[in-house]
């Protein structure tokens, strides 16, 4: 069983990064605030590091809105 990643800021710079160092060994969950075209996009790069049968998500959520982040969570 794969692990999954959340990575926040998954879209570009250091969090896409971050999540292109961690596709080769967990599923991903690209966490983005505003851009769904650039996240989507993110992801389509992303999906050629993670082997068969990995997956790559976005979602978008605002990680700053504290309240929310339970249920954005258990959406996960």
């Amino acid at each position: 069983m794969r692990k999954l990643a959340l990575v926040t800021g998954g879209t570009s710079g250091l969090g896409f990064a971050c999540a292109k160092a961690l596709a080769p060994d967990h599923d991903l969950a690209v966490v983005y605030f505003s851009d769904a075209a650039k996240a989507e996009a993110a992801c389509e790069e992303l999906r050629a590091f993670v082997p068969a049968g990995g997956k790559v998500l976005a979602y978008a959520q605002d990680v700053g809105n504290i309240p929310e982040l339970p249920a954005f969570l258990k959406r996960i």
